[in-house]
């Protein structure tokens, strides 16, 4: 993910599909790895962001249960915010 273009194409895709959305909450499952759940008018998604230098992505996905009950949350203050832009 490291080509100018791509993160052009990539930030105007997220940008149609999550603006507008409310922040539910994020959890850390590992290491280097960041996944914000957001809820729009029709659907709950899942953006999952990985900084592990062997394997940066960020990509959207369909909301799925979490696997573990004890899952690093800290992100009760920004609950039900609404996502007003992506620059």
């Amino acid at each position: 993910m490291n080509n100018y273009y791509e993160l052009i194409y990539l930030n105007k895709e997220l940008k149609v599909k999550i603006q507008g959305a409310f922040f539910e909450f994020a959890i850390s499952p590992h290491k280097d790895v960041l996944e914000i759940f957001l809820e729009t008018d029709s659907d709950t998604l899942r953006m999952i962001f990985s900084a592990n230098s062997k394997e940066t992505t960020l990509f959207l996905d369909q909301y799925r249960p979490l696997k573990r009950a004890m899952l690093l949350n800290f992100s009760s203050k920004l609950k039900d915010k609404k996502l007003l832009t992506l620059n």
